[in-house]
């Protein structure tokens, strides 16, 4: 069985403190890893001024209790903030390449990685060799750069179909 793994871009479906928490999970990942070879397609301190403007608007649409002159540039702000991590998802995916699986048995106990694959640039990645039904943790890293590669994601978990 092949499980196609791809990153996950839906960020307007998500809360606003769930899209902050991701970003702020971004802001410690992306940019740390120095081992993916090919630059981000925008720096650090454009990411988290983007955090801030909708951390900001956030308390101002709060203190006013509302309001469709906050709520817009709430709202603006928070597009700002999607567009930008789904550029970086897209990034992500080009530049990762190396994905590792495990298999999630009794009381969610993840079993022993193993190695799933090297991929090239893609848009998604067909894992063979798993088997339907069962939930796997997947991970995925760089390979490349100064390291020769980059730490471990932390793991996704899926049913294989």
């Amino acid at each position: 069985m092949i499980q196609e793994v791809t990153v996950k871009t839906g960020f307007k479906k998500l809360s606003d403190s769930e899209a902050l928490a991701i970003a702020g999970a971004v802001l410690k990942g992306v940019y740390a890893d120095k081992a993916i070879s090919a630059a981000p397609p925008f720096d650090q301190t454009t990411l988290q001024t983007a955090v801030d403007d909708l951390t900001g608007a956030i308390a101002v649409q709060a203190q006013a209790g509302g309001g469709t002159a906050v709520t817009a540039v709430k709202n603006k702000k928070r597009n700002a903030l999607d567009g930008l991590l789904r550029k970086l998802a897209h990034y992500v995916q080009a530049n990762c390449n190396e994905v590792q699986a495990a298999a999630v048995g009794a009381n969610n106990t993840v079993g022993l990685f193993q190695t799933a694959g090297v991929f090239t640039k893609s848009r998604s990645m067909a894992i063979a060799g798993l088997t339907p039904g069962t939930i796997y943790a997947i991970q995925v890293r760089a390979l490349g750069g100064s390291t020769g590669s980059g730490d471990w994601s932390d793991s996704v978990t899926h049913m294989c179909m």
